[in-house]
């Protein structure tokens, strides 16, 4: 997200979009990101309203707009870099982690993307696997593990990038390697368009994991997450 729109986001979250609908008023949000000056004219700020909510970041109903769980996932990410910066402390973000998941029936989505060539192409570059076609998706109950896939997402991580096909974009993802129940390599990722929030992961291995390790809906499965892209040999 361009810096600019990021202003405006955060300026929507003083204003308390983050729980509820509030009323908006291009003139005033152009003068308090500094007018045209800063390049934020009414104009401006009216289109970048329309990309935040193209993009999923916020949704509008008339003149009143709420930030949506899409967009808090980019305020948050946002909140843990700087408070790491701030800190200058390891935590979460750069050390070595582990996690706790049930697995869980996701969407189904993450077979039909990880089949695409684009992507796969990109995951088994950066990953040095070429991904089975499907994820395994995990629900956290731990809030302290929560916490950490927050602050997880703050990091750098290995990306792929936006690509086009057949006339449709498809968005980038954010990549961390892991070891899945202690003996298999993986990674988790985080789709830039994803549905789920910070409760779920999503896990992809080069395996199909749910046949390897015998798993079904509620079965526990722990991960060992290396946010500095450590293979963890």
């Amino acid at each position: 997200m361009k810096k600019c729109k990021l202003d405006l986001l955060i300026l929507l979250v003083k204003k308390g979009a983050l729980y509820e609908d509030v009323p908006v008023c291009t003139g005033k949000l152009s003068a308090e990101l500094g007018g045209s000056a800063k390049g934020a004219s009414q104009q401006t700020v009216s289109r970048w309203l329309l990309e935040l909510q193209a993009t999923g970041r916020i949704q509008k109903n008339g003149r009143h707009v709420r930030i949506t769980p899409f967009g808090k996932v980019k305020i948050e990410e946002v909140f843990y870099m700087v408070k790491g910066a701030l800190e200058k402390k390891s935590d979460a973000s750069t050390k070595e982690f582990e996690i706790t998941g049930k697995v869980t029936t996701g969407f189904r989505e993450g077979r039909y993307y990880l089949a695409i060539p684009e992507y796969k192409k990109q995951i088994s570059s950066a990953l040095g696997f070429s991904p089975f076609a499907g994820t395994l998706n995990l629900r956290l109950s731990k809030q302290k593990d929560i916490e950490n896939i927050r602050k997880l997402k703050a990091a750098q991580g290995i990306a792929t990038g936006e690509f086009s096909r057949d006339g449709r974009s498809f968005g980038s993802a954010k990549c961390f390697h892991i070891l899945i129940a202690g003996k298999i390599k993986g990674a988790l990722i985080f789709p830039a368009r994803s549905h789920y929030g910070d409760g779920v992961v999503e896990v992809i291995a080069p395996i199909n994991l749910r046949e390897k390790l015998k798993l079904k809906d509620e079965k526990e499965v722990s991960l060992k997450i290396f946010p500095q892209n450590s293979t963890g040999n």
